[in-house]
């Protein structure tokens, strides 16, 4: 019985594949989820935080206004990221977006 064993170049060939596939994959989900937070930008945030208001001195249109060390999102680090806090709380005065649209939920 003669068992087929793939050549080398077939082999590296089919990895190349795979891995080309799975950051398409990866793609896919990152422009999906830009998609979404354009969506919540665009619903929840652009009219207190866009052309013509700037609460806080932020337009989301800018992202320079708002990211970075001292601005209200600091990549990577929700910690840091005064947005965030704005974002959970539970002080109808303070929490964002104000009323009456709905607080954000993580769902």
């Amino acid at each position: 019985m003669h068992l087929f064993f793939p050549g080398r170049w077939t082999t590296i060939v089919c990895f190349i594949g795979i891995s080309l596939l799975q950051q398409m994959a990866v793609s896919a989900q990152e422009s999906n989820h830009a998609a979404e937070v354009k969506q919540i930008f665009r619903t929840r945030c652009f009219e207190c935080h866009g052309n013509t208001r700037r609460e806080a001195d932020i337009n989301i249109l800018e992202r320079s206004s708002y990211v970075g060390k001292d601005g209200a999102v600091v990549p990577g680090k929700v910690d840091e990221s005064v947005l965030y806090d704005y974002i959970i709380s539970d002080d109808e005065d303070s929490r964002m977006p104000e009323s009456p649209l709905p607080p954000l939920t993580a769902g």
